[in-house]
């Protein structure tokens, strides 16, 4: 299936091969994104005869071992659920643009979405895409100065004390961020996807160490 505005496709080996549009944001590090909403317009739908073409393994030119044929996935393509699931995906990450640390927010949007067992086409033709977000209001201090950072519940603050005394005095540079701090700051998913943005936030943390137990 083409689409001209697609920027690449959805390649994974029996399922259905379909258009994906991607769009990448740059925010200053320390912008916190507190929600990415895609919602579609105009949605039309067709009837298709035939199956949505899938995808092949990737193949290696020069090996001279046999490669099985891929196989259609009869999970996707006896379902009756859309696929993909959801009309976007959101991922994030870092890096530098110039000098500068950036946080970026890459939205793949699928604007064709398939019912194989009902030969069913859902597509969107228009579509609005939310982004809120707040950016820092002084610039974003990064850990470069930090050799280890522990994260851990506030209750055993004064526990890890001696811990991050002994690791100073030694030279390691360190600081003791609580998950409370973390989960006010920051922003997730649930309390798994804000560590994750805080990880992908402080990616020049040599060591990191995680104190967890349950809470609640």
């Amino acid at each position: 299936m083409i689409l001209e505005e697609a920027t690449t496709y959805l390649h994974n080996p029996g399922q259905p091969v379909l258009p994906v549009i991607t769009k990448t944001y740059t925010f200053p590090i320390g912008t916190i994104i507190s929600n990415i909403v895609y919602q579609p317009t105009q949605v039309s739908e067709k009837i298709f005869i035939k199956d949505v073409c899938f995808a092949q393994k990737p193949v290696i030119q020069s090996s001279a071992i046999a490669v099985s044929q891929t196989i259609k996935d009869a999970v996707v393509y006896s379902s009756s659920e859309l696929y993909p699931s959801s009309w976007y995906d959101v991922h994030f990450g870092v890096g530098l643009q110039g000098t500068e640390h950036v946080l970026y927010a890459t939205i793949q949007i699928y604007p064709v979405r398939v019912s194989p067992a009902y030969h069913q086409i859902q597509y969107a033709t228009e579509g609005n895409l939310r982004i809120s977000y707040e950016t820092p209001l002084q610039p974003y201090q990064t850990t470069d100065t930090y050799d280890l950072v522990i994260i851990a519940p506030k209750a055993f603050s004064s526990s890890l004390q001696p811990l991050i005394d002994h690791k100073k005095s030694h030279g390691v540079q360190t600081m003791l961020m609580t998950t409370e701090q973390i989960y006010k700051q920051y922003n997730g998913r649930d309390k798994a996807g804000t560590l994750s943005y805080l990880f992908k936030l402080q990616w020049k943390i040599m060591v990191l160490t995680i104190f967890y137990y349950s809470e609640g």
